[in-house]
């Protein structure tokens, strides 16, 4: 049932973004949610927004209530014609002792002549300020947009999240949720939140009887069935927790710099169109 899992996913961590990558879940063995929302406690460490160390791309945890968090995730692009672009530099790092120069008005952002940032670069958190100076007339929300319902469960000395895709429905099933991604949280530093998503594929999570049954049933699950899978993928998760074939490359993400959260925000409005 879980054959392919580790090299589909890690085909595609390796040349999509996270919002495609996360449209593309339907098409991953049914692996189950870890935890229970419904006696999750979230850690307002995490509140707030986050950005993509890899894609243009921002990351919203906003609390839901004292369990759960109300995840929205929105990439964006450079609008080169807005900005009125004229060069194009190909190494970014020249540019990081720039001192950023924000408009006043959000209005004459248009007006301003900048040389385009490589946002692909691989330090994006040393860009935050450049790309903040641009103003917010100099980038178009990009399409990427998703919604999800987040939540932490402790296994062991270790915690976990688990993200469920929110904003969807099936004729057949309503609003039932169907599928989950589970990951180890780590916090190298207070700014920095990295996600290692969990390996299904490992070998220990084969032949385990709750999980065949999960990946055989058709949706929505039974809440006996469901539970039963998530205690199993639990325990296997608690033996095996050391073990780095246990987990995927990680998604990193770093915190919005204080002075640049107004400049985030209003991609997250023009998403919204607020």
């Amino acid at each position: 049932m879980r054959s392919g899992h580790r090299s589909l996913t890690k085909c595609v961590r390796a040349v999509l973004s996270l919002s495609v990558f996360l449209s593309l879940v339907g098409c991953l063995p049914t692996s189950p949610m870890l935890g229970n929302p419904e006696k999750s406690r979230i850690d307002p460490d995490l509140n707030g927004l986050w950005v993509d160390a890899e894609e243009p791309g921002v990351v919203l945890f906003e609390p839901f209530d004292k369990r759960t968090w109300l995840m929205t995730y929105a990439g964006f692009d450079f609008n080169d014609e807005a900005c009125g672009v004229e060069d194009v530099v190909d190494e970014p790092d020249e540019l990081i002792d720039t001192e950023p120069q924000v408009p006043a008005d959000a209005d004459l952002a248009a007006e301003v002549i900048i040389e385009i940032v490589d946002v692909e670069s691989d330090d994006y958190r040393e860009l935050l300020e450049l790309i903040a100076a641009h103003g917010i007339e100099c980038f178009d929300a990009s399409g990427e947009t998703l919604v999800l319902k987040a939540w932490r469960t402790q296994i062991g000395k270790q915690a976990f999240m688990t993200w469920e895709p929110k904003g969807t429905f099936d004729e057949e099933y309503g609003f039932a949720p169907t599928e989950w991604l589970n990951f180890r949280v780590d916090k190298p530093d207070a700014d920095t939140l990295s996600l290692e998503m969990v390996n299904f594929g490992h070998e220990g999570f084969e032949g385990i009887e709750a999980l065949e049954k999960l990946g055989e049933e058709e949706p929505p699950y039974s809440p006996r069935t469901l539970k039963a899978a998530t205690r199993a993928a639990e325990r296997v998760i608690r033996k095996n927790i050391d073990d780095d074939e246990l987990f995927e490359e990680a998604f990193e993400f770093h915190r919005v710099p204080a002075d640049n959260v107004d400049f985030f925000a209003a991609i997250l409005d023009e998403v919204w169109d607020w």
